[in-house]
């Protein structure tokens, strides 16, 4: 038997889009899946958004959380600042439990 050892970067990353492929397939209404065939798109769609932030949040049963780190582009700040425009801060961490925000009335773009 191995020595217990960290996941590599690459490890992590393939388990994560692995999962990603998971979903996908699962809000498609293959492997199994409950998804009736007839539900509408959208509801597919805000379903594996739902499922992906879960998974992001640390509440998928086979991946921790992961934070969320910003990265604009080094010219970005001068850039909107010139314009008068707000920026993204290098470095913000958001680490707060994204699936609780989906369907917010404040931030959902849909038909209601």
């Amino acid at each position: 038997m191995t020595e217990p050892r960290a996941y590599t970067p690459d490890e992590v990353r393939d388990q994560l889009i692995e999962h990603v492929w998971t979903m996908i397939r699962y809000w498609g209404g293959h492997d199994g899946s409950n998804v009736a065939p007839d539900r509408p798109k959208d509801d597919c769609l805000s379903g594996l958004a739902h499922s992906i932030l879960v998974m992001l949040d640390g509440c998928a049963m086979d991946l921790p959380a992961f934070k969320l780190q910003v990265d604009p582009h080094p010219e970005d700040e001068a850039y909107l600042r010139e314009r008068g425009e707000n920026f993204y801060p290098v470095g913000l961490v958001i680490e707060d439990m994204l699936h609780e925000h989906l369907y917010r009335d404040d931030l959902r773009r849909d038909e209601r």
